[in-house]
């Protein structure tokens, strides 16, 4: 913009002297008009009107040599756009023709004034002084092509000028467009990418990188700890559901407890009895019968204990049926009265948490069972597995209940979404089952028609049946 600033001043300048010179040549032609009709006429009065424009245009050349005497701003302007000049046109030496025209109206007025004061006969004088009057013109005549010309040349560099500047702008676009790209867009498009993982139950958190803007730096410090507590209140929540389904199976573990326990005490006190005079055979039986209960206790415990204990995220292959038979023995007060029909291989095995995994047949049991007491009639769960083509296994639960509707399907894994009485469902345990599967790389989805019963349906990668 400063190189437009002074090229308008130069061409103002230019212009200025552009009309000086204009006026110049119609001063110079009146002043050869008067002489022309002396030469006709002889009349002196043409010879004083003659003198009086030569005096105009000598005054004119004058100031017109001081309006080109421009200042240091002008000067740096025209030095600039020299080379804009020079491709357009060579123009002749514009301070010789100002000495030219300055000598030559000095010499033409001389002659004229020889003539008015009668110094020479006109014929005498007139072919030199019409000579002088013709290089005058000549003189004035290609000051005035210079001066448009030059006009012109400086019009072009503008031209040009405009040109490299929208050039420039356009680099400069793209160079400030591509470091938005790198300084905003990318780390935003970041954290897009992150908000859509985090919502498909990825908690990863964000990368923070050395040579980060500080505002970038410090939105991802803050989404970082966003994801923290995200991930701690997830935890709470899943916290809380476990010690929900620990309180409902309560009962039914007290129940399993006892009775072994009892059988124990029953054994025990036969043995007692019997200590002298029953035979050996009685008494390894009795024994054995202490032992198998006593493992079977154990094993109850075994099982809430791991159940209880807080979570670790590694997964390893996990052996499906057992993870499928210890979520039975935790609920197993509560499905009394449902029959339960499992078909899975024993070799069968997924890659997966088992605390996370039992927890995901936890909530699907409870909720089958659940169901089926507020429907009534038979009550029977399937759990089938098969392998699929693409790596995965298939695990479906079905139930006898009373189904759901289709407009259920989109809403029945959001947290907080019941069916159930108030007071009686957290509406967590589909939505933790959903997480959970989730984060092992499957999915789950449910197939029902209402008053036909309810199938969920998992998918989760195969595992190494070696490792389980």
């Amino acid at each position: 913009m400063v190189f437009i600033f002074l090229n308008m001043l130069l061409i103002e300048k230019r212009i200025e002297s552009y009309y000086a010179i204009s006026r110049l040549n119609d001063v110079t032609l009146e002043a050869r008009r008067f002489e022309k009709n002396y030469f006709l006429y002889h009349d002196q009065g043409d010879i004083v009107r003659s003198l009086a424009f030569v005096a105009k245009a000598q005054e004119i050349i004058r100031d017109e040599a001081g309006l080109y005497d421009q200042s240091w701003l002008l000067k740096i302007s025209e030095l600039w756009l020299r080379p804009f000049e020079k491709v357009d046109y060579q123009y002749n030496n514009q301070s010789d023709n100002r000495n030219r025209i300055f000598k030559t109206i000095y010499e033409y007025n001389t002659l004229l004034t020889q003539l008015q004061l009668g110094y020479a006969q006109a014929q005498s004088l007139q072919a030199s002084i019409r000579t002088k009057g013709q290089i005058v013109t000549e003189i004035v005549e290609q000051l005035n092509l210079d001066a448009v010309k030059h006009i012109q040349a400086l019009f072009r560099a503008i031209k040009w000028v405009l040109v490299f500047l929208l050039a420039a702008f356009l680099i400069a676009t793209i160079i400030a467009t591509q470091f938005m790209v790198q300084s905003v867009t990318n780390p935003l498009r970041s954290l897009e990418t992150s908000m859509n993982r985090i919502s498909s139950g990825n908690f990863s958190m964000l990368p923070i990188l050395p040579r980060q803007d500080d505002e970038i730096r410090s939105m991802h410090l803050a989404f970082n700890r966003m994801l923290e507590e995200l991930f701690e209140h997830r935890r709470e929540i899943v916290r809380s559901e476990k010690l929900a389904s620990l309180g409902t199976m309560l009962a039914g573990i007290a129940h399993e407890i006892n009775n072994p326990l009892s059988n124990i005490s029953t054994s025990a006190e036969l043995l007692l009895s019997e200590m002298s005079g029953a035979d050996l055979e009685l008494k390894n039986r009795l024994i054995n019968h202490v032992i198998a209960e006593t493992d079977r206790t154990r094993d109850i415990v075994r099982t809430v204990l791991e159940f209880s204990r807080e979570q670790c995220s590694t997964k390893s292959p996990t052996h499906l049926l057992s993870t499928i038979n210890d979520a039975l023995l935790l609920i197993h007060g509560k499905m009394s009265k449902t029959q339960v029909d499992i078909r899975v291989d024993m070799e069968h095995t997924v890659f997966a948490n088992r605390q996370q995994l039992q927890q995901v047949f936890i909530n699907l049991l409870k909720n089958a069972v659940e169901a089926m007491e507020m429907s009534g009639g038979l009550k029977k769960i399937s759990i089938i597995s098969k392998e699929m083509d693409d790596g995965f296994l298939e695990i479906g639960v079905t139930d006898t209940g009373p189904g759901l509707s289709s407009d259920s399907f989109q809403i029945i894994f959001d947290p907080f979404h019941t069916t159930k009485d108030p007071g009686k469902g957290t509406g967590l345990g589909l939505f933790i089952t959903h997480q959970i599967i989730d984060e092992h790389g499957g999915k789950i989805r449910v197939e029902s028609k209402a008053g036909q019963g309810a199938t969920f349906k998992i998918k989760l990668p195969i595992g190494d049946a070696t490792h389980a």
